[in-house]
Formats: C-alpha cells, structure tokens, sequence
C-alpha cells in the first residue's frame, strides 16, 4: 500500500516514539547491538561507549557487616578496584535525590539492600525500589540483594553481593572474572 505524505508521517511518527523505547528497554538489558542487528541496522556500538572503561557501581542500603570485607572480596575475588563500588549507607539513602540516577551514564548497575521508604524524588512512588524496578529503562541496572530463607528480607550479605557482582553490567563490561 502507498500512503499519503500525511499518513506516512505519522506512521514514521509512532515507529519513531516505539523505536527510541524498544532502544531505552533493550539497552538497560545490554542487547542494543543484538536488537539493532535483529532490525537490519549495520550501525554497531562498542557495549561500552556510553559508560566509558570505568564503569561503577551504587551500593544503596546497610551493609550486613563491614563494608571493608565487601571491598576486599571485589579486589580479591574480581581483581577490580573497590573505588569502582560507590556505597551509601541507609541514612544517606533518605538524602540520595534519584533524579540523579535517572538516564545515568556514570553507574552501570544499582546494588539495593535494606533502605528507608522515604527517598528524595519519588513522584508517585512509595519507594525508591519500587521506581527503580518499575522503570528499567531509566536507571541503571538494579540488583536487588535479598536473603535466600523464606521470608526474602533486603539484605546485603557477601553471598549475594558476590552474586550480584557476577551478574552485572560492570563486569560485562570490564570482563571481570571470580577467582
């Protein structure tokens, strides 16, 4: 069928809007370059271009234990720089604005633990997991760091830290590899 010049546009209207979202989604999964290939584009980008070489990670929340052993088990286990592991404690959260973290280029992934309801920025949100999780496609990755027993509690341990680690952006990115 040949359309009209103004029922083309807003046709190239919609797939525009629906392309620039179907982007957003696959980018916070890491599969922009897979879905751009899937659609015939020959325009590839290396995974890294939007974060840089030096990725790092937001650690929200208490940490079950001291923070220091969760550092040496990044150096340790991954070989990576603790410097790349930004944390901040339950306290701070409450202050943490996360209209910083939206669209953010600096984190790569978002490690949450136990953390207040109440958070700066939340708009119509009851908490700032709940944002996070409801919108992927404007935050960086999001781990959630729960207990395994049955009553799944936010809790950052090194079991599920190592865990999270593993799994992340980061280490997609910096081909970081348990020891």
């Amino acid at each position: 069928m040949i359309y009209g010049s103004e029922e083309l546009l807003k046709i190239i209207d919609e797939a525009s809007k629906w392309l620039k979202q179907e982007i957003i989604v696959q980018n916070s999964f890491g599969g922009t370059n897979a879905f751009l290939e899937s659609i015939g584009c020959n325009l590839r980008l290396e995974e890294d271009s939007f974060l840089g070489n030096d990725p790092k990670v937001l650690v929200v929340g208490d940490v079950n234990g001291k923070k220091q052993d969760l550092q040496l088990l990044i150096k340790r286990e991954f070989g990576e720089s603790p410097d790349d592991f930004e944390f901040i404690g339950y306290d701070a959260v409450a202050k943490l604005g996360i209209g910083k973290l939206e669209n953010s280029t600096k984190y790569s992934d978002i490690f949450v633990g136990p953390i207040p309801h109440s958070v700066k920025d939340l708009g119509d949100y009851n908490s700032l997991l709940s944002k996070l999780e409801d919108l992927p496609e404007q935050y960086p990755r999001v781990h959630v760091l729960k207990t395994r027993s049955s009553g799944q509690k936010l809790k950052i341990t090194k079991s599920n830290f190592r865990e999270a680690i593993k799994n992340s952006v980061y280490c997609k990115i910096r081909g970081c590899q348990s020891a």
